[in-house]
């Protein structure tokens, strides 16, 4: 289990701190741990944390708020050089 958390995260997390012998072979255990995109999007889906209000009140209204004009409330892209 430990290395299917350190393969999920692996992307996420820039580095992995052990403090144990047990905890540094789990780590390592994860190289030899491949997951389908399928299995990504499966934990991705059952990991979601729910942001909560105001995100889910305000979530649904954007074009309340911009007036019935939700476009408006669009950023416009600037280029970086």
């Amino acid at each position: 289990m430990h290395a299917l958390q350190i393969v999920w995260t692996a992307d996420r997390l820039a580095r992995f701190r052990t403090r144990t012998p047990e905890q540094l072979a789990g780590t390592l255990s994860a190289l030899d741990v491949k997951l389908s995109s399928d299995q990504m999007k499966r934990l991705d889906e059952v990991s979601a944390v729910s942001l909560g209000t105001p995100h889910e009140q305000i979530q649904g209204s954007t074009a309340e708020i911009a007036g019935g004009k939700p476009e408006l409330l669009e950023q416009p892209s600037v280029p970086v050089a």
